[in-house]
Order: C-alpha cells, then sequence, then structure tokens
C-alpha cells in the first residue's frame, strides 16, 4: 500500500466520522411540532390563498403528504391541495 493511498484512506475516513453525525440531525422537510404530525398547527393552507386569512382545517378532510398531515376545512380545498400540494404547502 502506496502513503498517498494510506493517506486518502484515513482523510475519507475522517471526513466520513464528522459527516455522519450532521447528517442524522436534519430537520423534517415539515415542521410540525413534537408530539403532533399536523403541518401547519392543523390550518387550511389553502385558506390562506382562497379565504385570505387562517381557518382551521377539520380532521374529516385531511391528506398525508410529505411526512404530516395537512388538514382542510372543506372538501373543494382539499381537493385543491391534493391536486397541487407543492404549490398550497407554506414556503420559507
Amino acid at each position: 500500500m502506496s502513503l498517498r493511498y494510506a493517506i486518502s484512506i484515513a482523510l475519507l475516513s475522517l471526513a466520513l466520522t464528522f459527516h455522519a453525525p450532521t447528517a442524522s440531525l436534519a430537520k423534517d422537510p415539515v415542521y410540525t411540532g413534537t408530539l403532533s404530525s399536523l403541518a401547519v398547527s392543523g390550518y387550511d393552507p389553502v385558506a390562506y390563498f382562497t379565504d385570505g386569512k387562517p381557518v382551521e382545517g377539520e380532521s374529516a378532510f385531511e391528506y398525508e403528504w410529505n411526512g404530516a398531515t395537512w388538514r382542510s376545512d372543506r372538501e373543494d380545498t382539499l381537493y385543491a391541495y391534493k391536486k397541487n400540494p407543492e404549490a398550497k404547502a407554506p414556503h420559507l
């Protein structure tokens, strides 16, 4: 084994050692709080567009997307969300 090869392996091992813990600390794509899977605290994300104000969603109109439960306040906003969740989801 050459010295250059041994140094390359040692540096790669060192890089993986320091990178691995940060990968496990990555956040979920959607903030849901600690004790809930509800996105945006259970409010209807489409209502911000259609009603211009926050509207609390109902458990009868739920959709699972991107690791979270999204609620709507009525069937038509649930359909709009399911049709294009990326456009209706909050963006940071």
